[in-house]
């Protein structure tokens, strides 16, 4: 899709065990954004992430959760999700909107497939997270 445009790269750093003993989790070591047409989105610096959220049994048929072209996608919508997704215009306003659940998982299956993943793969991750997402959802 040429109307989305990644406006950084992806920094993240994964929490040592003293701060999570599982270490599944990482922040986001600066500000990761990306914009569709005139609008832009942006997850913010400090944010915690599990990446997707895909359960263990998933990975090696999906991917696990820092890997795959849905990677970028995934941590813009757990931004989301989490109520942190901040929106602005390309001219740099903010928008004091938020995006509802089902903007949020649209939003996340146009940019999966944006950054190449398959329809076969976007789609089924896109229909997971309407079936599982409301137990997550805390915006």
């Amino acid at each position: 899709m040429n109307d989305v445009k990644w406006l950084a790269e992806l920094d993240l750093r994964f929490l040592g065990p003293e701060l999570d003993p599982k270490c599944k989790t990482a922040i986001l070591k600066q500000d990761f954004s990306v914009q569709i047409r005139e609008m832009i989105f942006l997850a913010p610096e400090g944010m915690i992430t599990d990446g997707a959220s895909i359960p263990r049994l998933f990975w090696r048929l999906i991917g696990s959760p820092f890997t795959g072209k849905y990677r970028r996608a995934a941590i813009i919508h757990e931004a989301a999700y989490q109520g942190k997704l901040e929106l602005y215009t390309d001219k740099g306003a903010k928008i004091s909107t938020r995006l509802d659940r089902l903007s949020s998982d649209g939003l996340f299956l146009v940019l999966m497939e944006a950054d190449g993943a398959s329809q076969v793969l976007s789609h089924t991750i896109y229909q997971a997270v309407r079936i599982a997402g409301r137990w997550s959802w805390t915006a």
